[in-house]
């Protein structure tokens, strides 16, 4: 019987170490996945913006030698028009710079820098309203958080920035027990989560399916809740240590 029981124990041991073994291996799949999708993101952004700003640049440069040398058929370029061209190429490269990295989340943390995004987002959206909660203070966040918290707004705010027809979104940050928990929700068209495969194109579509691997990856849990006409609501709590 002794016998038995030792080789049921070993039995559940090399078990729970498979499993064990498998959930490492998702989890590091996972996370490639994840950068992976970032530098395809990062990428999208240098082309469209940066790279089209440059080549403006280049062509002027070469309109402004072509009337110069007087081998240029276009119009006549100023070195004013050039230099507002440059300044527009630098303040692209300074967004995309925030956007990888703010440099306020090391100089001040999470809080300032989720204020600097709003008025940043309202500069371009001033129609859209944000309504803010941060019932929490700077030290009571964990500094492995922080980073999790500005890319859920981001890229719940890139969502409502570009399909969502919303005036008002509410943010808010609090601690409620153990449990920090981060809220975003807004009043536009919603999604329409109809079936499974209707589920996985949006999560790739909207980068619900980023957002949800980040917090459980953290491990936090992630909601969201929506309907046609009634707003996208996106909750993700996590416990921390408050003693």
């Amino acid at each position: 019987m002794e016998t038995d029981a030792k080789k049921r124990a070993a039995h559940r041991r090399a078990v729970g170490l498979k499993e064990s073994e498998k959930r490492l291996q998702r989890i590091a799949s996972e996370l490639l996945n994840a950068q992976e999708r970032e530098r395809k993101l990062v990428a999208q952004e240098l082309h469209d913006s940066l790279a089209a700003q440059l080549a403006a640049i280049k062509l002027s440069l070469e309109r402004k030698l072509g009337s110069m040398t007087g081998e240029s058929f276009a119009g006549p370029i100023t070195i004013e028009e050039i230099i507002q061209n440059t300044q527009r190429a630098m303040e692209e490269t300074r967004r995309i710079m925030a956007n990888l990295w703010p440099s306020l989340l090391d100089d001040l943390g999470i809080l300032p820098t989720i204020d600097w995004f709003c008025r940043e987002f309202q500069k371009i959206n001033p129609e859209i309203r944000i309504e803010r909660e941060t019932e929490i203070a700077e030290d009571e966040i964990p500094e492995n958080l922080k980073v999790n918290i500005f890319r859920l707004l981001q890229e719940a705010m890139n969502n409502i920035h570009k399909h969502s027809q919303a005036d008002w979104v509410k943010i808010s940050l609090a601690i409620k027990g153990s449990f920090m928990i981060f809220h975003i929700e807004d009043n536009g068209r919603g999604l329409d989560f109809q079936n499974a495969i209707c589920q996985k194109e949006m999560g790739k579509r909207f980068g619900l399916t980023s957002m949800k691997e980040r917090v459980e990856l953290s491990g936090g849990r992630f909601e969201l809740h929506s309907a046609p006409g009634r707003g996208v609501s996106i909750r993700a709590e996590g416990q921390i240590d408050v003693t």
